[in-house]
Order: C-alpha cells, then sequence, then structure tokens
C-alpha cells in the first residue's frame, strides 16, 4: 500500500514538470505569438504590471501608472522583469498555476481519496487550457488562487491561524476571497478555531494593509480597493449588467447594490448548506466563488480561475456521469466562445455590437447559473468521520 502511494506521488511529480514546461514554453513563445496574432498573446495587464514594477524600483509609486489597480506587492514582486529578464512575472505566474495543481492533490489526499484519483485531478488542472492560457499571458489570478487553495489545505487539516494567515494574504492581493469568510468560519470545529482564524487573518491583511497605507497613503486605498466598488467596464465584461450601467450610467447605481445583497445571500446560503465540515469546505468555496463571479457587475475570462481553480478540488463528490459532465463543460464554454466574436468586432473593429453582446452575456449568466444548480444537485457531502472511539466496558455487578 505504501509503496503504490509512493509510486503515484512519483507519477505526480512526473506530470507536474511536464504541465510546468508546457507553461514555460508557452512563455517562450509569446514574442512570435505577439508579432504574428492580430490580438496579442500578452495580457494588457502585464504591461501594466511591469510598467508598475519599473515606477516602484525608481522609489515611485506604482499608481502613477494609469489603471493600475492592485496592491503595492504585486508591482514589487515583478522588480525583476527590470533586471533579470521581462517574462519573469509571466514564469512566476506558471509556476503559481502549477502549484495549484500539486494543492489539489493535497487536498483531495488529506480529503481522504485515493493517491491515483488525487493525481488524476491535479492533472485535470495542468492539461487544463483556460488555467494554462490565462498564467502564460501575464495575468497574476494564479498567485491569488494558490493562497486561496493553500488556506483551504489548512483548514482541512485543522490548522485554522494557517488558514487565516493565507486568507487575509489572499484578500490582501485581490479582494474577492473575502466572500470565503463564511465558509471557513462554518468549517471551525470550536469556537477558540474560530478566533484564531479571525486573528490570524486580521494580522496578515491588516498589517499589509497598514504597510501600503504608511507607503503610498490614500491612492493605496482608492486604486487597489475602493475602486473596485464603483467598477464599470462597458468593452470586456461578460456580465449582463454592464450595457444597463453603460446606458444609464449613475442611474443605474442601485442595480450594483441589488447585485451586492443577492451575492451576500446566496454566498451566506451556501456557508449553512455546505461549509459544515471541513470536507466539504472547497465545494463551499467553489460555490461562492461561482455565485460571486456570475452575479458580479464586472466579470472578465481571468475571474473564472477563481471558482476553476477550486473545482478539481471538489468534483470527485459530483454523482454525474462522464457524458453529462462534457455536456455541461461544452455548453459552458461554447456560450463563452460566442461572446468573444461580438466583443472582437466592438474592441477592434470598431462596429456597435452593444446589443448582440448583452444579449449573449444574458446567455452566459443563465448558463453559469444553470451548470452550479446541476453541479451542486449531483454533490454528495462527505460522509461524517468514523467514530473511531471504543466504548468503556460496563462493570457488571455479581
Amino acid at each position: 500500500m505504501l509503496e503504490a502511494v509512493r509510486s503515484s506521488i512519483q507519477g505526480v511529480e512526473r506530470h507536474l514538470l511536464r504541465a510546468l514546461a508546457l507553461r514555460l514554453a508557452l512563455v517562450a513563445l509569446t514574442g512570435a505569438l505577439d508579432a504574428h496574432l492580430p490580438v496579442k498573446y500578452t495580457d494588457v495587464d502585464y504591461l501594466v504590471f511591469s510598467d508598475a514594477a519599473a515606477h516602484v524600483a525608481d522609489g515611485r509609486s506604482p499608481y502613477l501608472r494609469h489603471t493600475y489597480r492592485y496592491p503595492p506587492l504585486l508591482a514589487w514582486m515583478l522588480v525583476p522583469n527590470l533586471w533579470l529578464h521581462p517574462a519573469f512575472g509571466k514564469v512566476l505566474f506558471s509556476v503559481a498555476d502549477v502549484t495549484v495543481g500539486l494543492l489539489v492533490n493535497r487536498l483531495l489526499l488529506a480529503g481522504g481519496f485515493e493517491a491515483a484519483t488525487a493525481a488524476s485531478f491535479a492533472q485535470a488542472w495542468w492539461l487544463n487550457p483556460v488555467s494554462v492560457v490565462i498564467c502564460t499571458r501575464g495575468s497574476a489570478d494564479a498567485l491569488t488562487a494558490c493562497l486561496v487553495l493553500a488556506a483551504l489545505l489548512a483548514a482541512q487539516r485543522s490548522r485554522p491561524g494557517l488558514a487565516g494567515l493565507l486568507l487575509g494574504t489572499a484578500v490582501h492581493l485581490r479582494l474577492y476571497p473575502v466572500v470565503l469568510g463564511f465558509n471557513f468560519l462554518a468549517a471551525c470545529s470550536s469556537n477558540l478555531a474560530r478566533f484564531r482564524l479571525i486573528l490570524a487573518g486580521a494580522v496578515s491583511f491588516g498589517s499589509l494593509t497598514w504597510i501600503s497605507w504608511l507607503v503610498y497613503g490614500h491612492e493605496f486605498l482608492e486604486h487597489s480597493y475602493l475602486y473596485h466598488l464603483d467598477r464599470r467596464d462597458a468593452r470586456h465584461n461578460f456580465s449582463p449588467l454592464f450595457y444597463p450601467l453603460y446606458l444609464l450610467g449613475a442611474k443605474a447605481a442601485w442595480l450594483g447594490t441589488l447585485s451586492l445583497v443577492l451575492q451576500a445571500a446566496l454566498i451566506l446560503s451556501v456557508a449553512v448548506a455546505f461549509a459544515k465540515r471541513k470536507a466539504d469546505l472547497p465545494f463551499a468555496s467553489f460555490c461562492a466563488c461561482a455565485i460571486f463571479v456570475a452575479y458580479n457587475k464586472v466579470v472578465t475570462a481571468q475571474y473564472f480561475i477563481w471558482f476553476l481553480s477550486i473545482l478539481p478540488a471538489c468534483a470527485p463528490r459530483f454523482r454525474v456521469s462522464s457524458t453529462r459532465a462534457l455536456v455541461l463543460s461544452a455548453i459552458w464554454l461554447v456560450t463563452q466562445l460566442t461572446w468573444l466574436l461580438p466583443a472582437y468586432l466592438l474592441e477592434f473593429q470598431g462596429l456597435n455590437t452593444f446589443m448582440l453582446i448583452w444579449l449573449y452575456s444574458l446567455a452566459f449568466f443563465v448558463v453559469n447559473v444553470f451548470v452550479l444548480a446541476e453541479l451542486a444537485a449531483s454533490y454528495q457531502p462527505a460522509p461524517p468521520p468514523h467514530n473511531t472511539t471504543r466504548p468503556k466496558p460496563r462493570t457488571v455487578r455479581r
């Protein structure tokens, strides 16, 4: 038995190295892809990150770079772009993306699944074309996903302090993991564990945020956090709310409020329904992220990593046939791809395709809700832990 587990781990390591090689090969081909593709392969956000890194390296604020909407920590992490290689950040994001698959493997092992099952679902992540493309184009979301998966693993291993530290760091880097707080609290086994989780999360998030504020002042809060509360995006946005917000402007502010209320209510209901045991925490977290993205007023392709990165860690508990899974995946991908054509015509050809984009966005929202409902209906919660304590022997009086 031990030899089989050891052999499986070695197999995981081989797949990990291949996954990393695949991503590094794409990073190496970026120059050629950017030169020959009509739409550059490198994400425009990566150029923003690199410019912000140049500013902090020269002792200036990263927010001198227009559209930089992240904490300074990310800009500092990419300073080696300047003196090592311009693709350093893409390599860093690729390593983080591969680490997500390794954490999926560890989560499934901690959840009691066999080594072969854990290895197969880790490999599914490593071969996921969405994650491969997004990290090699230069999206930083793999870093946050890595922290979230590590926090889930810490919680699974009954280490609430470490889980809080990792989750607080993830929230500082990207705000969305805050929606997982309900789940982590619900999965804690005692009030002491909840206290340790909250305290550790407050320390990590508070210290990083306080240092950033000391150095960069109010502009850090404005661009990293406050900006997202009123953000609108009329061109790169899958959300069906983008068009009403675009047409009505400030008059449609109530739509953003309604969206926020729906998100909070649904995420809280997920925590109550699914996060009662640590073994079900990955699924509850997947649902929370999927709901947050689907009902958000701004939805971009990189947001999909937020919930897709957690999906393999709970997928073995879905009681759904392979055919059904392929059909659901195909529906989700096709509705996403059909959205891209009118979006391309608007962005690069200057055609007025707003109405068509809005209709496809509505269809994509319906598909997201439908797929999530199907997965929730097919999810089989983790069985309760076996009672390993022996009953006390009864005293027989003579």
